[in-house]
């Protein structure tokens, strides 16, 4: 009777442990784990300046002691009366099911809130130590898992009049500041490799149907840096010179989760400075592209970043962030087992609980 209560409890446990595996993660972590993975439970606003106390007590927050160029929250969260202390967006953390994620909204450029108005808000996470000193040209692999907030979020304020926040859209990002994106990743100004320039600044944006920065260069779909160029150059960021580099997405307003490997380009001429690969939603397959990274040198080490940031007066927008994880090297995702597959390990498991129980009736 024992061994059949042990089994009993064991059956079920495994059928708990399917159920939140199938809610996780589209792809396991990269053999050894990832470097480094923030997952979205931390939220605290930090003591600002060089140090690294925000979110999870490992990320930069500059504007946390007064707002600066690169960073204007204020450190209160969405909603409630606005007024000093709390401006229009902001961040947050919330659960939605078993899922912990972080909610980051850049209302715009509210121009009744000078000097403390969360139209950017930036948090970057030192990799030294984590990556090695020219990652972006030798390769590194990224992965997170985000969504575009339609409900709960403060109206947008570019201009004299609020605008109502688009919930049937929601209000995504483009890319920004010369290869920054609401992800994105860089390494030191000061690190060696292609050819003792900086190797530069890739990011990652989810757009939305009401993000459009021109007639060619719109959501839905995750934006990157654009291919203009072999060398680092500014001018790579949406709405800006060159080939739109866009990954489709069906519905950015859903949890979507990518895996991204950079490594540097080949020689061939117009081949842009890196392949980005992109594997998106449990997808075996990649979806390459080449970019132009962004000559971006506001930091002096290799930096991850999650945020927003203020671009022409004109960009607002809002992400939820489930996880963001960065490890050194090219990895290529390893799926976790098919819905069917995971559907018929659950009937297995029910079906040996059921045997238990009819064994014990008896």
């Amino acid at each position: 009777m024992k061994q059949k209560h042990q089994t009993y409890q064991t059956a079920l446990a495994a059928v708990a442990l399917l159920a939140a595996t199938t809610m996780a993660h589209a792809y396991d972590a990269p053999a050894g784990g990832w470097g480094y993975i923030y997952d979205g439970s931390g939220g605290a606003a930090g003591s600002g300046g060089t140090a690294f106390d925000s979110l999870d007590g490992t990320w930069n927050h500059s504007g946390a002691t007064g707002p600066g160029d690169s960073d204007n929250w204020d450190g209160s969260a969405i909603g409630g009366t606005l007024g000093p202390g709390n401006a229009p967006g902001g961040v947050q953390t919330g659960t939605d099911g078993s899922v912990n994620f972080l909610r980051i909204q850049d209302p715009g450029s509210p121009t009744a809130y000078a000097g403390s108005n969360n139209r950017t808000i930036a948090f970057g996470h030192n990799l030294s130590g984590v990556v090695n000193d020219s990652f972006l040209n030798t390769g590194v692999t990224l992965s997170f898992r985000a969504r575009v907030p339609k409900t709960g979020m403060d109206d947008l304020l570019n201009g004299a009049a609020p605008i109502t926040y688009p919930t049937t859209t929601g209000d995504g990002y483009g890319n920004f500041g010369n290869g920054l994106g609401a992800f994105y990743v860089k390494n030191s100004s000061g690190a060696s490799g292609d050819g003792g320039v900086r190797p530069g600044a890739i990011g990652f944006s989810l757009a939305t149907s009401f993000d459009t920065w021109n007639t060619t260069n719109s959501g839905p779909g995750l934006m990157m840096n654009n291919l203009n160029g072999d060398v680092l150059l500014n001018n790579v960021d949406s709405g800006e010179a060159g080939k739109v580099n866009m990954l489709p997405v069906t519905d950015p307003t859903v949890w979507n989760e990518f895996w991204i490997t950079i490594v540097a380009n080949d020689a061939t001429p117009g081949n842009g400075t890196h392949t980005v690969s992109i594997w998106a939603n449990g997808a075996t397959d990649p979806v390459l592209f080449n970019v132009t990274g962004g000559n971006n040198n506001q930091d002096y080490q290799q930096m991850a970043s999650m945020g927003m940031a203020l671009a022409n007066n004109t960009l607002s927008g809002a992400m939820d962030v489930d996880y963001f994880a960065v490890k050194d090297g090219v990895y290529a995702p390893m799926s976790v087992p098919e819905p069917t597959v995971m559907s018929f390990m659950g009937l297995g498991l029910l079906a040996l609980v059921a045997r238990y129980g009819r064994n014990r009736r008896g």
